[in-house]
């Protein structure tokens, strides 16, 4: 079963919009029970678990490659740039549009579209911030989310340098 797809820079029907044109929309996942948000804009869809083949030679994040309508598609864990483990060995995957190419995503799950007010993060720490992949924290209800640069998150990903495409 696939979950609803999301189509690069336009929100489904029945999607709620941030209706403040201050804020950003950006979808909501967990990984290893922390909660992140990346830019919608980003976003292509979400699969439930494909099957996986590993591939020699990829980098240490990649756990492999997956048909996706007729292209292989290279899935990547962000566990250890996000400094979190998936609470499980199969959850789902999210394929987004980075450094000029479709990569895909292990998260433990996608939430929901939230509006972000990106110029009103809390910055994180200076450790936190180095590698440019962490923009800041927002508040979500009780809960608090790291928001992530989509570019650097895919770079550090494929071991790629942000802005450059392979």
């Amino acid at each position: 079963m696939t979950r609803p797809t999301l189509a690069p820079r336009n929100v489904p029907v029945g999607v709620p919009v941030p209706d403040d044109d201050l804020l950003t929309s950006m979808l909501l996942f967990t990984l290893g029970g922390e909660h992140f948000a990346i830019d919608l804009a980003a976003c292509e869809e979400v699969l439930e678990w494909p099957d996986v083949e590993r591939v020699s030679g990829m980098p240490p994040a990649a756990l492999g490659v997956f048909a996706l309508r007729g292209r292989l598609v290279g899935l990547y864990s962000p566990e250890s740039v996000l400094y979190v483990r998936r609470s499980a060995d199969v959850g789902v995957v999210l394929v987004i549009h980075a450094l000029g190419k479709r990569i895909a995503l292990a998260l433990d799950d996608v939430d929901e579209v939230i509006g972000v007010d990106v110029a009103g993060l809390q910055r994180p720490r200076v450790r936190d911030a180095a590698d440019g992949i962490l923009l800041g924290i927002a508040r979500h209800g009780d809960a608090l989310v790291g928001v992530v640069d989509v570019e650097a998150l895919a770079a550090a990903c494929t071991n790629t340098m942000a802005g450059e495409s392979r």
